[in-house]
């Protein structure tokens, strides 16, 4: 049963296999918003991503103040 395939590059995605019966692909959460159709040879699939970053500097201030740790996430 096919479901959804997350690629690293957007444009390799493809999510025709929506426009089936449904008891033939594994549903997802976020099936409505990948294969919205527009018009007859047009559609639009909403995607995003999560990135988690954590930073820590010390010494930002190049000895001008006190030297101190800052950690933070983006």
């Amino acid at each position: 049963m096919p479901g959804p395939r997350f690629f690293n590059l957007r444009y390799d995605e493809d999510f025709s296999y929506l426009e089936g019966e449904a008891q033939t692909y594994r549903k997802d959460f976020f099936d409505p918003i990948k294969n919205i159709r527009l018009g007859e040879d047009l559609r639009l699939s909403i995607g995003g991503e999560f990135r988690f970053r954590m930073d820590a500097e010390t010494n930002k201030g190049f000895d001008a103040s006190a030297r101190r740790q800052d950690t933070f996430q983006l």
